[in-house]
């Protein structure tokens, strides 16, 4: 084919000022009660950012750093995901510990040797995020002790489920303006029980 074998489409023009398709704003504040969609990350808008499993954790800690985020899923070669890995995992005595183990230095220390395995993280379906709550999504973090969810959906044309969305505590902790964990008070526990039902 010839480029003159392509017809030539209309083009058009715009006015002074136009506006543009942006992502859905979401709240900075929320509540109990608010959708717990307004805390979660939507990767159907917004890809996950990830690293390789050889990568070194200042790395990887920079990397978080240049995208904004505070965690990183781990593919492997075949582009699938192998685990999930924080600036949590990155800091602390964690990296030390392994280090010691390996019986290497911390800047040798990579990602897979602190990243969450995914097959051992915490999955909620996307089918409950029409009715859920974030009530729901903080009363999970608090009885099961967790620091992230994995939100998973399931492909029309597999039966395999596909991560397509995380909820990470420290969003929740900042957008309810509460600390969610083992250390939530009382009041707060009981406020969760009565208004958000099993």
């Amino acid at each position: 084919m010839k480029l003159n074998d392509y017809a030539l489409l209309e083009t058009g023009t715009l006015s002074k000022k136009t506006d543009y398709v942006h992502p859905e704003r979401l709240p900075e504040v929320v509540h109990l009660d608010s959708p717990a969609t307004h805390v979660m990350t939507d990767f159907t808008s917004r890809p996950p950012v990830t690293t390789k499993p050889n990568t070194p954790i200042k790395t990887a800690l920079e990397e978080m750093r240049a995208a904004h985020v505070k965690s990183l899923f781990v593919i492997d070669e075949e582009d699938k995901v192998i685990g999930h890995v924080s600036t949590l995992d990155c800091h602390g005595i964690k990296p030390g510990q392994v280090a010691g183990l390996h019986g290497i230095t911390p800047a040798e220390v990579t990602v897979s040797m602190v990243m969450m395995p995914v097959d051992a993280m915490r999955t909620l379906h996307r089918k409950y995020m029409d009715s859920a709550k974030v009530g729901h999504i903080a009363r999970l973090f608090h009885e099961l002790g967790l620091n992230y969810i994995i939100v998973i959906c399931t492909c029309e044309q597999r039966n395999d489920p596909m991560i397509c969305g995380l909820f990470s505590i420290s969003r929740l902790r900042r957008q309810l303006g509460e600390d969610i964990g083992a250390n939530l008070s009382s009041s707060s526990v009981a406020d969760i029980h009565r208004r958000i039902p099993d």
